[in-house]
């Protein structure tokens, strides 16, 4: 059964232990993993880019009122870096993560791949990013 990345994180997150850890080593992949990931992590920038646009209407309209604009398209250029180096070091950390934990399963004498555990790395910190985004809404609201 083919699934969406979407639908493996909406399990994942609604029921984790009846069905949603099933299906994503069922029907999980790294490229959904890696993807679903990503879009996750945009999630926390949105949110902050338009609490930033609520308080535009409350500044003061006169001389700095150019340079704050300006300070706010500096700004949503920081957060697509920022975005960046996030998938960038989720990365590294998943990659150097799998490697350790697939080192460790076989010096205790199990049999696994590589693959199938950064394939269950990638959903799990996608899992974590969405509670982290729930989380930060929270206290931002």
């Amino acid at each position: 059964m083919e699934t969406k990345w979407y639908s493996d994180f909406w399990r994942l997150f609604v029921s984790p232990f009846s069905g949603g850890i099933d299906q994503v080593v069922q029907s999980g992949t790294l490229k959904k993993g890696f993807w679903g990931t990503v879009f996750l992590w945009a999630i926390p920038y949105i949110i902050l880019a338009l609490f930033g646009t609520m308080l535009i209407p409350f500044l003061p309209h006169n001389e700095f009122t150019g340079l704050t604009y300006l300070l706010g398209i500096g700004a949503s250029f920081m957060f697509i870096f920022a975005w960046l180096i996030c998938i960038g070091w989720s990365f590294v950390m998943v990659a150097i993560a799998s490697y350790v934990y697939n080192w460790v399963i076989t010096k205790m004498g199990g049999t696994d791949n590589v693959q199938a555990i950064m394939k269950v790395s990638w959903y799990l910190q996608g899992y974590g990013v969405l509670l982290f985004s729930i989380g930060y809404t929270i206290v931002l609201v």
